[in-house]
């Protein structure tokens, strides 16, 4: 990925021998519906235009790369996040839903294939309390549950905000604290 100061641009090239080397890049756009989407796609000048935006602020290598793009392999791919849901359980309690089905968030970064490893790792850590006698079900099920959604709430918080930082003219300005969002320690968050 390369930052310029404003944007972003994300070269992903697999392997050399692929011959082929995707640029992506992000831009916040109103919601479209799926004949906007199409003629969007199809208008390859505005694309080229959207892709070297600021052309003039990426570094050389950046600047070869967007002028190589191919017209005919340009795309869009609009990503969504899921609405924040009431509750992760069903009435009974019987069934709980995690990861992406709980929280769907844009593929930035990773991040929500790692908070539904910590959504595993926090459930079982809490059904093991369960299990020892020092909770129910019921109340670790609703600790859980907000515990988990407090965290997604300030990630989708956080997301946004580096999304809006990346299109930003001045990035410096748009710096974000998230530390607190690479230092949880489930083991002490459960056995508080």
């Amino acid at each position: 990925m390369v930052l310029p100061g404003s944007g972003h641009i994300i070269l992903a090239l697999a392997k050399l021998s692929d011959g082929i080397c995707p640029v992506a890049a992000q831009h916040n756009l109103p919601e479209l519906d799926r004949e906007g989407r199409e003629a969007l796609e199809n208008d390859k000048p505005r694309l080229i235009e959207m892709v070297k935006h600021q052309d003039e602020k990426w570094n050389l290598m950046v600047q070869s790369a967007l002028d190589a793009v191919d017209r005919d392999m340009l795309n869009i791919w609009p990503f969504y996040s899921v609405p924040p849901l009431d509750t992760w359980k069903s009435t009974k309690s019987r069934v709980v839903i995690l990861g992406y089905a709980a929280h769907g968030l844009p593929p930035v970064g990773a991040l929500d294939a790692n908070l539904a490893f910590e959504d595993v790792q926090s459930l079982v850590l809490a059904l093991a309390c369960v299990n020892e006698g020092h909770i129910g079900w019921r109340d670790c099920l609703e600790w859980w549950q907000e515990d988990r959604q407090t965290r997604i709430k300030g990630v989708m918080e956080t997301l946004a905000a580096v999304s809006k930082g990346r299109q930003a003219e001045d990035q410096k300005a748009a710096k974000i604290d998230s530390d607190w969002l690479f230092s949880l320690d489930i083991n002490k968050a459960v056995a508080s």
